[in-house]
């Protein structure tokens, strides 16, 4: 019989990895913006669902007791979102 805990556990992880992926597309696009001086509502909307996706991660980590393979999840979602912003200029600094 499978332990419960380890499938009660499975698709906030899922979800958790999903979120984590939506972040680290967001942050790739902002990236990729030439000015964002010129696209400041633009750059709030997509700040906005970055935050939603954020909340939304710190609410499976409240709700849910999660495994290993979450806390690898947070931590590799989190470099990898810091090594996609790393080699690029200060976008909104003068």
């Amino acid at each position: 019989m499978p332990d419960k805990s380890s499938s009660s556990t499975l698709l906030p992880t899922l979800g958790l990895l999903v979120l984590a992926l939506g972040l680290v597309a967001i942050f790739r696009t902002l990236g990729r913006w030439p000015n964002l001086d010129t696209l400041i509502p633009e750059f709030t909307a997509i700040a906005l669902a970055a935050g939603i996706l954020y909340a939304a991660g710190v609410y499976l980590v409240e709700r849910f007791r999660l495994g290993p393979a979450a806390l690898l999840i947070i931590l590799l979602g989190t470099m990898a979102i810091r090594l996609t912003a790393l080699p690029q200029p200060p976008a909104l600094s003068d």
